[in-house]
């Protein structure tokens, strides 16, 4: 009697994934800990400067806390995490926790928008980049982007559409600095300005997010163009797609059918850029002052604030890791070839 093949179960692989996300966790917290503890620094000398006394570098020492032992000092951070505690800044003395969500919200406003324009605007292109007679040209105009960096497109945008073209307000954060901001609820402008009901502001948030937003776009739409355009031509080349061609099944049936055995694969590399993203838009903020999250993890490096390095480190290495895993769950329940 012959045994039937078992087909995996997805329920079964989604909750093992699952299960991984707790142990991923504290290998990154661990990892993270010691990693930034073994970079040289002196945050106490730069918090002081130079004329301080060895008196008063030692008790600065102590009340920051770095006079203890690593392991004492790494027992306390894990802790902290579970409270919720992810210590006090170094420079502006506000719970670090506080400081980076303070900043989160700003780069959402980016990076979602942009990432769901990206997705739209790479399938799009790797759709019509799969055959036809503008596939070549259209393959051309992704080498192009894939080519340039995020900060070159950005300010390439900036000449085009602020300075020769005056469609967009100067990158000079997220409101014209002579504009009254709304109370910092979020510390989104855009955000703050629709809970505050300041209609007044709302449009001139919008015109500086545009053209960060449309940069994060077009250099995040590659990798779905590429994706898509691959998974699509493999498609249209198998036997079910020859044999529904052969009985007469309209062209963009056919097309349609072949994107669907594509979504596993778009899904992954959505998780990728999606994980990109969170730390990777720190140039574009730093182009156009956004003060986000990734703005604010640069700076904290530069000031040796190692709570705040170490905060912006772990959520970003965290949520990476988070966001494969969802990517990961997402194509497997797409994939047809997987059991329910």
């Amino acid at each position: 009697m012959l045994r039937t093949a078992r087909r995996p179960s997805r329920a079964g692989y989604v909750g093992r994934r699952l299960l991984m996300i707790p142990a991923g966790v504290l290998i990154v917290i661990t990892a993270t800990f010691f990693l930034i503890n073994a970079v040289p620094s002196d945050p106490v000398g730069a918090r002081l400067g130079d004329l301080a006394t060895p008196e008063q570098i030692e008790a600065e020492k102590q009340a920051l806390g770095l006079d203890q032992p690593l392991p004492l000092r790494f027992l306390d951070l894990l802790g902290g995490i579970v409270r919720g505690d992810l210590g006090v800044s170094y420079y502006t003395g506000r719970p670090v926790a506080d400081d980076l969500f303070g900043h989160l919200t700003s780069t959402l406003v980016l990076i979602v928008p942009g990432f769901l324009l990206a997705a739209l605007i790479g399938i799009g292109l790797g759709i019509a980049g799969a055959e036809g007679r503008k596939a070549r040209g259209i393959r051309l105009v992704v080498t192009v982007l894939q080519g340039l960096p995020a900060f070159v497109l950005a300010v390439l945008g900036i000449l085009l559409l602020v300075v020769v073209l005056p469609l967009l307000p100067s990158p000079t954060g997220q409101l014209d600095p002579d504009l009254l901001a709304p109370p910092a609820h979020t510390g989104a402008a855009l955000v703050d300005a629709l809970l505050a009901g300041r209609t007044d502001l709302i449009g001139n948030a919008v015109g500086h997010a545009v053209l960060p937003v449309l940069s994060i776009a077009l250099i995040a739409a590659v990798p779905f163009a590429r994706i898509t355009a691959s998974a699509v031509r493999t498609s249209l080349a198998a036997d079910f797609s020859a044999f529904d061609e052969g009985n007469g099944i309209p062209r963009k049936v056919i097309m349609s059918n072949a994107l669907r055995t594509s979504r596993p694969g778009i899904a992954m590399v959505g998780g990728i850029v999606a994980a990109e993203l969170i730390g990777g838009s720190m140039l574009i903020e730093q182009v156009f002052s956004w003060n986000g999250l990734g703005q604010w993890g640069l700076t904290a490096i530069n000031q040796k604030d190692l709570p705040a390095v170490q905060a912006f480190v772990l959520f970003a290495a965290i949520g990476t890791m988070v966001i494969y895993l969802l990517a990961d769950i997402v194509a497997v329940l797409l994939d047809p070839r997987t059991g329910s």
